[in-house]
């Protein structure tokens, strides 16, 4: 299992309210009593059948049946849309009879269907001969179709299960007796590769291309009241704005034979940033934890109709938690950005799953005035999730990933305090713009009190956990540096 290093991260910085990113199971509804995350879809890209990349149709060798074949999809678009995400995908078929891909062959020259038959007609002398030869051969035969005729739906392949032909040398066509068949009926196992064309990150990855990169983004109205508890407690979001952009990679292996899934893996490149203005008030000793989830999920769906469907979803929200021993108003923000995070879930053996990257940039600022205890925690939350229907439900699940970066802050202060001043204090240690880089200069000197100034403690925390809806979850990157513990004397 890997364990990213992160000894680079302990950052000389005044650290007095965090925020930390976390990935939770889609649409889950928040703690604070808000309803429940509605499946909003942004956007769909639809892929049909296209043609075999480098492929001869005029070799009369796709005239021969096969047992194994290979079909391709991808956007049927003529112009580049931003609506959604293009991509391919490869679909490997071994089928319980020899195949034959009609549009692999330039010799054909239409094809006409009924409920019983597939009548295909060719260009040539040639082609029709080869064709009556072969397929005569066989006991049973399946031909795939491809628009050819009115044979399959919009964006779908047609599979016949031919089991006896007769020709007409007149017109230079074969008759096939066939029936339509779904491919759980047909096939021995069915192989998926999503793969795409920016072969530009190909050397980040040890198995597939990326497949596609779907931005999401989200932003609260200004001045947005996430949680009031009169007269205890009020919490705004000044300024809420979180963008994220997500490519992800995939395979998947099924044994009709077997009724078993063989393999089936995600690689999931999430980039994340987040900005986000907070104010509390505190109107007497009081502490309280609360998650505020917005009311929609976003997920852009892949689908090849028939065959399978993607869904990458993303939803954004706040957590908090506050404490204080006395009367305090908290004003506090946070930019951060993990741009470079990668994770391969395995989805049948959790082993087998890694994490590379996660390495965040971060510049949090505070504004705290009371004399009181306080410990002030919160957390822009970031929910991803990887949905797959293959087959009209032959599988159907979800998996996922949770970041959890955060920086956990406890002080006790006797007057106010301007964590901008703070840092004017101390330039020599970077405080204004914290990223994964220097090395913490402990000027606390281990005492235990710090008389008439304040003391201060900042742990920079982060978890990474991978899951399978309903079967798994593991935790790939689970570690915690002290950033800060000190006295600032007035």
């Amino acid at each position: 299992m890997a364990r990213t290093q992160w000894s680079s991260l302990r950052v000389a910085a005044l650290q007095i309210l965090s925020f930390s990113l976390v990935n939770q199971a889609l649409a889950q509804s928040c703690a604070a009593n808000y309803p429940p995350s509605t499946p909003v879809t942004s956007a769909t890209a639809t892929l049909g059948p296209v043609p075999a990349p480098d492929l001869d149709t005029s070799d009369p060798i796709h005239l021969i049946p096969a047992p194994k074949v290979s079909l391709y999809y991808g956007s049927l678009d003529s112009e580049p849309s931003n609506k959604a995400a293009s991509g391919s995908v490869n679909m490997n078929l071994e089928l319980n009879h020899d195949t034959v891909v009609l549009e692999y062959i330039d010799a054909i020259g239409s094809v006409k269907c009924t409920d019983e038959s597939v009548v295909v007609a060719f260009k040539n002398t040639t082609g029709f001969e080869t064709a009556l030869r072969s397929w005569s051969l066989e006991e049973n035969l399946i031909l795939i179709t491809n628009h050819l005729g009115n044979c399959d739906a919009e964006f779908e392949r047609g599979f016949f299960k031919v089991d006896q032909i007769a020709s007409d040398e007149s017109n230079l066509s074969i008759t096939c007796n066939a029936s339509k068949h779904p491919i759980d009926k047909i096939a021995e196992t069915c192989e998926l590769a999503f793969s795409s064309v920016p072969a530009g990150k190909l050397a980040k990855r040890l198995t597939l291309n990326p497949s596609y990169s779907i931005p999401f983004s989200k932003s609260l109205a200004p001045n947005t009241v996430l949680l009031s508890e009169p007269p205890y407690l009020t919490v705004t979001a000044d300024e809420a704005a979180f963008s994220s952009e997500i490519t992800f990679s995939g395979y998947l292996y099924y044994d009709f034979w077997a009724f078993k899934l063989r393999q089936l893996y995600f690689d999931i490149d999430a980039g994340f940033s987040a900005d986000v203005a907070l104010s509390a008030h505190l109107a007497a000793s009081y502490n309280k934890s609360f998650t505020y989830n917005p009311s929609d999920l976003t997920y852009t769906l892949v689908n090849i109709p028939g065959i399978v469907q993607l869904g990458p979803g993303v939803a954004f929200g706040l957590e908090m938690d506050f404490s204080a021993s006395a009367d305090v108003d908290v004003a506090a923000g946070l930019s951060i950005s993990m741009p470079n995070g990668n994770v391969h879930v395995d989805i049948l053996n959790s082993v087998n799953t890694v994490a590379t990257g996660w390495t965040p940039t971060y510049h949090p600022y505070a504004n705290i005035s009371a004399q009181a205890n306080v410990q002030a925690d919160a957390s822009a939350t970031v929910t991803v999730e990887m949905a797959l229907s293959f087959l009209g439900g032959l599988i159907d699940l979800s998996s996922g990933l949770t970041a959890k970066p955060g920086i956990a802050n406890t002080f006790l202060l006797d007057a106010k305090l301007d964590t901008e001043h703070a840092t004017n204090a101390t330039n020599s240690t970077n405080a204004t713009n914290a990223t994964a880089t220097g090395i913490t200069k402990d000027v606390h000197g281990g005492g235990t009190s710090c008389g008439e100034g304040v003391s201060l403690k900042s742990d920079f925390i982060f978890s990474l956990d991978a899951f399978v809806t309903r079967s798994w979850s593991t935790t790939l990157v689970n570690t915690g540096i002290p950033l800060w513990d000190f006295c600032y004397q007035f």
